[in-house]
């Protein structure tokens, strides 16, 4: 099942714009998800990633985006409230909230 998942939170970093698009390549690398995409404004740093997973249940969904969204920041440097980077970080998510779970359904096909 295609389940889409949405997390939004806070994104403090010196290069927000960069930031984001390195997030953004990051999470192309991820294996376990599909079409990535992110909402972000610099102003507020107000930012929500957004993948699709491909998981047999709406919680394995849950876990998967989620963790892959996380390994994405991680990977380029990016500290989340569970994870402080021991060098200096390009930047930090914070507030960060699971605001979207739900699944995906296929367009009904006609067996004529």
């Amino acid at each position: 099942m295609n389940i889409l998942v949405i997390h939004r939170g806070t994104l403090i970093a010196d290069d927000f714009d960069g930031t984001v698009s390195a997030l953004h390549d990051a999470l192309e690398d991820e294996p376990n998800i599909t079409d990535p995409a992110i909402g972000a404004t610099s102003g507020d740093g107000a930012i929500e990633v957004a993948v699709i997973v491909n998981e047999a249940t709406i919680y394995a969904g849950q876990t998967t985006g989620s963790a892959a969204i996380r390994s994405a920041m991680h990977s380029i440097g990016i500290s989340t409230p569970d994870w402080i980077e021991t060098t200096s970080p390009v930047g930090e998510f914070t507030a960060s909230e699971l605001i979207c779970c739900v699944l995906l359904h296929s367009p009904l096909q006609s067996n004529a």
